[in-house]
């Protein structure tokens, strides 16, 4: 029994060993870890990050005339065709004149008409500017009697005060007089005082009582004073309202008798303007360009007639052209004259920059938003009521920008894939090469979209090396290398270029 038990522990011992060597199989030299996937990777390296905002409107040209002519014609010439560059002051068009001499000679008959009652006006007028002087001087009058009123209510409003005053004093003395003769008697009546001092209080208090109602009296005759002077004022500026009424109806019969003269002198020289007017209108049978600009439409042909006011064709001077945009009125503290706007092309790159020139002082009641205008100064890529997206730039400073491609999202989160040795976060074992590198998902704060770009604003530093391609087969801690470090047969052509050029930036 004791020879079997030791048997027992040999056996085990060695189906042991068999299953420890049939685990271990893995670390065989024919045994290999996953392979690592080619990516290219991007350095991060500090860029000029924008904060802007987007916005859409229609170039305007500050300089666009329609042209119209002043007379009525039919064309005897054409000096421009449409798309031709003109200059300010060129002849655009030649137009037959109208003549007008039926008019003058209409003009100059009525003439003897229109003298004589020149001459009938003239002489109402200065009837009317004598009833205005001899008003003007009544309400002179007038005035010098409502100046002397004012004055006399004035001086009794004084002697009213002075009377007052005087009231004031002899009320008081009788007040001390009353005071003065109850201690008087009642001293006499205690024996203190002989009663020759209470005859004398006696007498006092009768005086202060006398010298009352006569100060009393004297404030009424004063206040009646100042009443009858307050309606003397009152009728004196009665007088003076009434004369300047009288004076304003006269000057406004001198003005109706001006206008009428003046009427008259219209008359008489109308035939004389007439005949200046046809004259001055053989001026307008040329039209010419207003400004310097290139001709549009110009659907006309000589021999047509055009009419006064007939809109026929436009000038516009591409030079430099005018945008509004409304911004919000969150942003009306970041507005300011002079920021600089740049055109977004169809690439999504920046194209001609503008800037604000005018910054409305308040807000659209409807959307809430601030009306600026941009000055465009034109390269010749423009044109008048153009289409444009454009980019207000508020901020630039030092950043990082990442390709959008580059990014994932897992709900409202944003993660891009790092390039780190497989060693940094102890995934790497005994025997393995620190220069081994797995992909390190990685979750970052980003702003705005710059070009094909995202701004960072948290999660990376400089000198880090990120993802751009093949994010969606990526996982955490997977295995990955430069796409130039691939082999032949995994890379794809224009990828190990890239790689190249990455590991390229990377070393330097």
């Amino acid at each position: 029994m004791v020879k079997k038990r030791s048997q027992f522990p040999v056996f085990g011992s060695m189906v042991a060993l068999a299953l420890l060597n049939t685990a271990c199989g893995g670390d065989k030299p024919g045994a290999s870890a996953p392979k690592a996937i080619p990516v290219q990777l991007q350095t991060l390296e500090t860029s000029s990050v924008t904060d802007s905002n987007e916005f859409v409107g229609n170039l305007v040209a500050t300089k666009f005339v329609e042209l119209a002519p002043k007379i009525d014609g039919r064309i005897l010439r054409i000096y421009a065709q449409w798309g031709q560059q003109v200059n300010e002051g060129d002849p655009i068009l030649l137009l037959e004149p109208t003549q007008q001499q039926e008019n003058v000679n209409a003009a100059v008959g009525n003439l003897n008409i229109q003298r004589s009652n020149f001459q009938v006006s003239e002489a109402n007028l200065r009837t009317s500017e004598s009833e205005r002087d001899a008003a003007q001087s009544f309400v002179t009058t007038q005035e010098a009697n409502l100046a002397r009123a004012i004055a006399d209510l004035a001086n009794s409003q004084e002697v009213l005060k002075t009377r007052e005053a005087d009231l004031k004093r002899a009320q008081a003395n009788l007040n001390l007089a009353q005071i003065n003769f109850k201690r008087s008697q009642f001293l006499v009546e205690t024996g203190v005082q002989p009663q020759q001092d209470l005859d004398n209080r006696t007498t006092q208090l009768e005086d202060a009582k006398a010298n009352t109602e006569a100060a009393q009296k004297t404030v009424q005759a004063a206040k009646a004073t100042v009443q009858a002077n307050q309606s003397s004022v009152s009728a004196s500026r009665s007088a003076v309202q009434q004369a300047k009424d009288n004076y304003q109806a006269a000057v406004q019969r001198v003005n109706a008798s001006r206008a009428t003269v003046s009427s008259q002198k219209g008359a008489i020289e109308q035939a004389q303007g007439q005949l200046g007017a046809t004259s001055q209108e053989l001026i307008y049978n040329r039209v010419l360009a207003p400004v310097s600009g290139v001709v549009g439409n110009l659907p006309l042909q000589i021999g047509d007639f055009v009419r006064t006011g007939q809109s026929f064709t436009t000038i516009t001077n591409n030079t430099e052209f005018e945008l509004d945009i409304n911004v919000p009125v969150e942003r009306y503290n970041d507005l300011r004259i002079g920021l600089p706007v740049e055109i977004v092309r169809s690439d999504g790159q920046a194209g001609e920059v503008g800037r604000i020139s005018f910054i409305s002082p308040t807000a659209n009641r409807s959307d809430q938003s601030i009306l600026a205008k941009v000055i465009f100064k034109n390269d010749g890529n423009l044109r008048n009521n153009q289409y444009v997206r454009v980019r207000i730039i508020w901020d630039r400073q030092p950043g990082f920008l990442i390709p959008t491609t580059a990014v994932t999202s897992i709900g409202a989160q944003q993660f891009i894939f790092v390039a780190q040795p497989k060693n940094a976060q102890g995934d790497s074992k005994e025997g393995t090469s620190g220069t081994e590198l797995v992909a390190r998902q990685t979750p970052v704060v980003l702003g705005g979209i710059q070009g094909q770009s995202y701004q960072v604003i948290s999660g990376v530093k400089a000198g880090e090396r990120v993802a751009v391609s093949r994010i969606l087969e990526l996982r955490d801690g997977m295995a990955i290398e430069p796409a130039s470090a691939a082999t032949p047969s995994n890379n794809g052509g224009s990828g190990a270029g890239a790689g190249d050029k990455q590991k390229q930036q990377s070393s330097s």
